[in-house]
């Protein structure tokens, strides 16, 4: 048996209340629609700017670099190491200034590992004698870091480098 409730005299009074409860049903749901729009276009929005600032990376950043390399040509030891470290940072994603930071995130200790790695190799053809030439104390002190542990991020980035090749 259907039980009505004790405040409802009539049917209009019933089905008036039914007209409301649809009425706030319907904006409820316009709202929620509303949130979830609102939420979808902010993230297109981000998106739209994380795309952007990957166009600006890829193509811009690199034209960039290649003009103040060309016109920049680095005359000595320190400078191309600076400019083998700015390379070897901005395809980590990371400034110059993380790489000679102190920090222990893995991404950037190895970012900074590869850097320490690529310039040894670069100037590692030389003597130590030559004006090219660096030793592990020059390159600790390039880094701000002691000599060991210039040798042991070496010896890590060629086993990291020899890993991801095989």
């Amino acid at each position: 048996m259907l039980q009505v409730r004790s405040d409802f005299k009539t049917a209009d009074a019933i089905f008036t209340h039914y007209q409301e409860v649809q009425q706030r049903i319907k904006e409820r749901e316009q709202q929620a629609m509303r949130r979830l729009a609102d939420k979808r276009a902010t993230e297109l929005l981000e998106e739209q700017g994380r795309l952007k600032q990957e166009v600006v990376k890829k193509i811009l950043l690199p034209v960039e670099e290649k003009k103040w390399v060309q016109q920049n040509v680095p005359t000595t030891k320190k400078e191309l190491a600076r400019v083998i470290i700015a390379g070897v940072a901005s395809e980590h994603d990371r400034t110059v200034d993380d790489l000679m930071s102190d920090s222990r995130v893995m991404l950037t200790a190895h970012a900074r590992q590869e850097a320490m790695l690529r310039v040894y190799e670069q100037f590692s053809r030389f003597p130590r004698d030559h004006k090219w030439g660096i030793s592990m104390p020059w390159l600790g002190r390039l880094f701000r870091r002691d000599h060991s542990t210039v040798l042991h991020a070496v010896r890590v980035a060629r086993v990291r480098r020899e890993e991801i090749r095989s």
